[in-house]
């Protein structure tokens, strides 16, 4: 495998019965078997995740959902803090990497949903939740790319209004 490529691994955690749902996305290195980058936000409501669609959505794309959730203030923050916590110092463990990219190598979906489940708990307690997640090898080139439109498909013309203008004054801004 060429070090070009990497991991993009995303999940959503759903547990209705503590109000708990968890949107996470990383890039995992291969090769030295380690969490890269990371992004993950926990919420109260399941609705300001459920647009999302784990496998059309790439990397970035759930980057900005969950930096557009902390920004609105929807974010339950003590739990996404300690979520970051954990997945950083996992991600840096080689036994838990290890053991993560054996799994995604062997498409062993339910080892990997167990460990995933373990890391949840330690942050929130004694959760039973419902987990989706994708993961796909792509090259490192790619990880810019953008699929907003179908990220956003649930959103009314009002919210993409909003958000195509917040895309082109970031840009403006940049680029004055």
């Amino acid at each position: 495998m060429s070090s070009n490529q990497v991991y993009t691994f995303q999940f959503i955690s759903k547990d209705t019965s503590l109000s708990v749902h968890i949107l996470f996305t990383s890039v995992i290195d291969i090769q030295q078997a380690k969490i890269e980058k990371l992004e993950v936000v926990a919420v109260g409501k399941s609705e300001n995740i459920e647009s999302v669609q784990l496998s059309v959505s790439t990397h970035k794309d759930i980057v900005k959902v969950c930096q557009k959730l902390k920004y609105e203030g929807k974010q339950l923050k003590n739990l996404t803090n300690r979520l970051v916590e954990l997945f950083q110092t996992n991600g840096k463990s080689d036994d838990f990497m290890e053991q993560l990219i054996h799994y995604f190598n062997g498409k062993d979906n339910d080892k990997i949903k167990y460990i995933l489940n373990q890391v949840i708990s330690q942050a929130a307690g004694n959760s039973k939740p419902d987990i989706q997640f994708f993961y796909t090898i792509i090259d490192r080139s790619r990880l810019n790319e953008e699929n907003q439109k179908d990220i956003f498909e649930d959103s009314s013309l009002e919210e993409k209004t909003k958000i195509l203008l917040q895309s082109l004054l970031h840009l403006k801004s940049k680029n004055p």
